[in-house]
């Protein structure tokens, strides 16, 4: 079991955190190959540090100042992560007009919006979706169909081209 995971499940880390807990979440991450990654909607930063231990750099960001860097650093994983508190996604555009990314995972409100956070990375060609099934949000699983994403277990994959 990997540090990451295994810290989550020693502290019962659930709301904002079940990302690492989904299976499908974690094998994304470690079979493919990560550089940089951009991550929106980071809440307490259990799945950047994940992706952390299999990726170059992570940028993620949210517009509430709620992470948990503590978390990042007990898991000596805070220097290959960037936390961007941000405004909204004009703000988040902006910057990612100077970062080259190749993989993206969107794990934001879950909204129609995520369309709008689609836009924003999908020029990396390969963009991992949360909470695809979730009845709570039936925005994100009509659009996976939309864009023909692959449908995992709670997450949505997409690569360019499918």
């Amino acid at each position: 079991m990997d540090k990451v995971y295994q810290y989550v499940i020693e502290n019962d880390y659930d709301l904002g955190m079940t990302a690492v807990r989904n299976l499908d979440f974690r094998v994304v991450c470690q079979v493919l190959k990560l550089g940089t990654v951009i991550e929106i909607g980071t809440f307490h930063g259990a799945t950047a540090a994940y992706m952390a231990q299999f990726a170059d750099k992570v940028h993620t960001f949210d517009v509430r100042d709620l992470y948990d860097l503590p978390t990042w650093q007990a898991l000596e994983l805070a220097d290959k992560i960037e936390f961007h508190l941000v405004k909204d996604r004009d703000e988040i555009a902006k910057i990612l007009k100077n970062i080259d990314f190749d993989f993206a995972f969107i794990d934001d409100d879950h909204s129609e919006k995520v369309r709008d956070s689609f836009e924003l990375v999908k020029r990396c060609g390969r963009v991992l979706f949360h909470d695809i099934e979730h009845p709570k949000f039936p925005e994100v699983s009509k659009f996976m169909d939309e864009i023909a994403a692959r449908r995992l277990d709670r997450n949505g994959y997409w690569t360019e081209g499918i």
